[in-house]
């Protein structure tokens, strides 16, 4: 595929020479989250007044049967592998590009990119990406005090607010501090995942997929393990593997872990496996609901009011 971008002529003879450098790369992020597969930019052909030559150098590729790197469509979102299905996307990132829309589902979609490239070299730290990009997905999600805290911690503040002098402003600076992350992450992921995920596993038998229930729970957990990694260097070893042949989106059996609390912590977890479908799936929604919300924005803005008068 190459992708060309027509400049107007105003543009054209202006005295600022525009770059498009970002093209490339952006749109080879979005068919990556859009489809679930592993989308390269080669770079460029022409930049300007400039030819280059294209770098097709890629790193190796270990598990080219699995989802993520074959020819055959995700089975939860069952779009077929042609360009003519994200056209309308194309269209909308392109030339109606609303950065408060697709910044952060562009920066979502490069961790995607990025994990799927770390997939069979480092999985550690595809986990970490892919957690990461979940993070900034769930940044557009608004909550209540109520879900984002547990129960005590919020009858806590409440109290706080309620009992002390300059209650209100004190609960106000705590709340601010308090980010809960993973309750925001957790709460995101169990509301974008619907029956059309459940139903569509790609995992050889239906005991080794996700269930709805208990969702929240393993996204916490997975959390748990990326926090343990990230500020103590403790690793999950084998456990963060992406199984390649069986694709398990959770734990099979009972992990030989010593230490009781990372135990439980891999036992909850998806897999790497069933992260990266969670993370594809939610970028997939995301990104037709940007572009049908993009769309209808520009629609509103070309829309003028009939001012004649008869």
């Amino acid at each position: 595929m190459s992708l060309g971008l027509d400049i107007d002529d105003e543009r054209e003879n202006s005295i600022i020479v525009a770059h498009y450098r970002w093209a490339s790369k952006h749109v080879s992020f979005l068919l990556s989250g859009f489809f679930g597969k592993l989308i390269i930019s080669h770079g460029y052909l022409e930049k300007g007044d400039q030819f280059w030559v294209p770098d097709f150098t890629v790193d190796p590729v270990r598990f080219f049967r699995s989802p993520p790197f074959n020819d055959v469509a995700r089975k939860a979102t069952s779009i077929d592998l042609d360009l003519s299905k994200c056209k309308d996307v194309l269209i909308n990132f392109l030339f109606n590009n609303d950065p408060i829309i697709w910044s952060r589902i562009v920066a979502a979609c490069e961790s995607y990119s990025g994990a799927l490239r770390f997939l069979s070299s480092d999985p550690m730290l595809a986990f970490v990406l892919i957690l990461s990009a979940l993070e900034v997905l769930s940044l557009s999600t608004k909550l209540s005090d109520e879900e984002v805290f547990d129960k005590k911690l919020y009858d806590r503040l409440l109290m706080i607010r309620d009992k002390l002098d300059d209650g209100e402003k004190i609960y106000n600076d705590i709340r601010a501090r308090l980010f809960q992350i993973s309750q925001r992450t957790a709460i995101y992921v169990d509301r974008m995942l619907d029956d059309s995920f459940y139903s569509g596993y790609e995992c050889h038998e239906p005991f080794m997929a996700l269930q709805k229930d208990g969702i929240k729970l393993r996204i916490k957990a997975a959390y748990s393990l990326r926090s343990k990694y990230l500020h103590t260097g403790q690793s999950i070893g084998g456990w963060a593997e992406y199984n390649s042949s069986m694709h398990a989106e959770v734990v099979l059996g009972d992990p030989v872990v010593e230490d009781k609390e990372l135990k439980k912590m891999i036992s909850r977890a998806p897999t790497l496996n069933g992260l990266e479908r969670i993370l594809q799936y939610c970028l997939c929604k995301e990104i037709q609901g940007a572009a049908v919300k993009s769309s209808l924005e520009m629609d509103s803005h070309s829309e003028t009011p009939d001012t004649h008068q008869n």
